[in-house]
């Protein structure tokens, strides 16, 4: 199979940058068959299993973040083989994947936007009830701060679900050579 071929797997465990480590492993299930040169390569409910290769929790005002490294196929036979490929995109969820594989929480914009709304508004009507004008400034000002130091404290973790579907994309041209022999 040539650089750049995709692979559609579902994830059949859960990883997440808030309690997955490093060297964990995780089992995925190929979603779709893979053909080549009008012949199935890699067939659907093959497995595909790897390891997650680094985590991070987030930092200040960051968020949470996830690589998975899958590394061998297994076939119903039971046949095992290396692999050489990285997660490309999380179809049908929120998450974003970089261009280097790692997983993050998608964009908070919207999200933020209403806690800033809510709050901030909340704040405004309370600080006019208590002090007018003033009070509705800085009720507001009050209220906009709060959820701003919520948002640098918290930090988004990137979640996959179990039963999520991932596309892989192979970072090496792969020959399906036997796990345990020599090669790719």
């Amino acid at each position: 199979l040539g650089e750049g071929t995709m692979i559609r797997v579902r994830l059949l465990d859960e990883v997440s940058s808030s309690f997955s480590e490093a060297g964990q492993p995780f089992r995925s299930r190929v979603a779709s068959d893979v053909i080549q040169d009008g012949q199935i390569v890699i067939p659907a409910g093959a497995e595909i299993d790897g390891k997650v290769a680094e985590v991070s929790t987030g930092h200040f005002g960051g968020h949470g973040s996830i690589l998975l490294q899958p590394e061998t196929i297994t076939l119903e036979n039971g046949s095992k083989f290396h692999l050489h490929a990285m997660v490309r995109s999380t179809p049908g969820s929120h998450l974003r994947v970089g261009s280097e594989g790692v997983i993050t929480p998608g964009s908070r914009l919207k999200k933020d936007g209403l806690e800033y709304a809510g709050v901030g508004g909340g704040g405004m009507v309370v600080g006019a009830m208590l002090g007018g004008p003033v009070g509705m400034l800085a009720g507001g000002l009050v209220g906009a701060g709060l959820v701003t130091t919520h948002n640098l404290v918290s930090h988004p973790q990137a979640n996959v679900e179990a039963g999520s579907y991932l596309m892989l994309t192979l970072t090496d041209q792969v020959q399906l050579v036997p796990a345990g022999s020599q090669g790719n």
